[in-house]
């Protein structure tokens, strides 16, 4: 029970989902900035090209983060972390950060290929909303990473 409120407190109370919610309230409040976002995006060539992977690939830096969060130490024994009493509380944030990892890149896959058809507006707030999930679940994971072999190395 205790780590399915955690996978739900995870996913509800997240940097990703404040900025999944800003940004609605944003496509709201500032429609036509929004907009000309999504013009500037679709209308040059080479920014379609290239932006749009941006979420792709930071997702992907997540999902790498992933399996350096469950195994930190590359070189010696992760096994004071597997005995740690909240190790299957860290491996649920894990999952979770996976899920909007792999929702960001999808979503950003998605745009890429059928952004065209959207409204300009929509591309803008799909853009933003994608690539920002992304680009915060990357940024979280590294930090975690970096924390926990902090953690390791001092209390080893």
């Amino acid at each position: 029970m205790m780590r399915l409120k955690n996978l739900l407190l995870a996913t509800v109370i997240s940097p990703e989902s404040l900025i999944v919610l800003a940004i609605f309230a944003l496509s709201g409040y500032f429609p036509l900035e929004l907009q000309t976002l999504g013009e500037s995006i679709r209308s040059d060539a080479e920014i379609w090209k290239y932006l749009p992977g941006l979420t792709v690939l930071f997702s992907t830096t997540a999902i790498g983060y992933s399996s350096k969060i469950r195994a930190p130490l590359e070189n010696s024994s992760n096994k004071k972390l597997y005995e740690w009493p909240h190790y299957p509380l860290l491996v649920d944030r894990v999952y979770v950060s996976f899920f909007f990892a792999i929702g960001s890149g999808g979503i950003g896959l998605w745009l890429w290929f059928f952004g065209k058809t959207l409204s300009a507006s929509n591309v803008g707030v799909v853009f933003l909303a994608s690539t920002l999930v992304s680009g915060t679940t990357a940024l979280t994971m590294l930090l975690a990473h970096q924390r926990l072999r902090e953690l390791i190395n001092t209390h080893s």
